[in-house]
């Protein structure tokens, strides 16, 4: 069976700002939709079709909102195939096994467990969302092993018009690589590659983009074009930093450094 592994806290995909962190998720607290061997398991390729939503958490400090919801999607694959996503023992499991093409969902957004995204939910009720950070933050992935790369995609809102989506493709070998903040604000600025020269692309709400520091709901999506199969994948973590003038900014320069590259290229 071939693994996507994100190690102990996704480190949790958790946030620094200031001289705090503030955790999204640490993966401290289990969820298998009561299989706690295969976890959340899609088995059906019909369109719209989910898994169990394994919903964990009320106030939990360790999660983003108190709750997070985790599902797959199998989206192709012969008979027998499923898609299947769990947490457990300090860690998040997506598997596909051999000729499986499924997607993954973490959602956090607030206490809906349901697979349908919630863009207001880490508001619970009230007027505003959470603030995630300072303007110059990153997220930083940090891969340790992979065997092939795949597309992931991270959304994130503000509310139903105010959302961003950035979809890139992951390291295929130890790497770290930052995601700025910034370049959830690049709304379909063409010609954007990371550090591979591989594409980014990023959409945005019909209002604009998302603000962090009034965030909503948070998405990411493993897998995200269903296009890869028996996956075999560790991340050991994904924080953000908030230094403005090292990693966030060098980040944005390498992406729009790669339209500047692709562009002299075509001269």
């Amino acid at each position: 069976m071939k693994k996507f592994k994100m190690l102990a806290a996704m480190v949790g995909l958790s946030t620094s700002f200031a001289a705090n962190a503030g955790v999204v998720d640490l993966f401290s607290t289990d969820s298998f939709c009561g299989d706690p061997i295969f976890g959340c398991v899609d088995t059906n390729t019909s369109t719209g079709s989910f898994s169990p939503v394994g919903s964990v958490g009320l106030n939990d400090p360790t999660i983003l909102g108190g709750n997070r919801d985790i599902f797959t999607d199998l989206v192709g694959g012969p008979l027998g195939s499923y898609s299947g996503i769990k947490v457990q023992n300090g860690s998040l499991t997506f598997s596909n096994p051999d000729n499986a093409f499924g997607k993954g969902y973490i959602q956090w957004d607030g206490n809906d467990a349901t697979a349908a995204l919630d863009p207001i939910g880490l508001r619970n009720g009230g007027a505003t969302g959470v603030n995630l950070g300072l303007p110059g933050s990153a997220f930083l992935v940090s891969t340790l092993t992979a065997d092939h790369g795949f597309k992931f995609t991270i959304n994130a809102y503000t509310d139903a018009t105010h959302w961003s989506s950035v979809t890139l493709v992951s390291e295929a070998a130890p790497a770290a690589t930052p995601i700025p903040f910034a370049a959830f604000a690049l709304c379909g600025v063409p010609g954007l590659v990371d550090f591979k020269g591989d594409p980014v692309v990023v959409t945005c709400g019909g209002a604009g983009a998302v603000d962090f520091t009034n965030l909503g709901a948070l998405e990411v999506i493993l897998n995200s074009d269903g296009a890869t199969a028996a996956l075999d994948m560790s991340i050991d973590q994904v924080t953000t930093v908030p230094e403005p003038g090292t990693i966030a900014l060098a980040g944005i320069g390498l992406l729009l450094g790669g339209i500047g590259a692709r562009r002299r290229r075509t001269i």
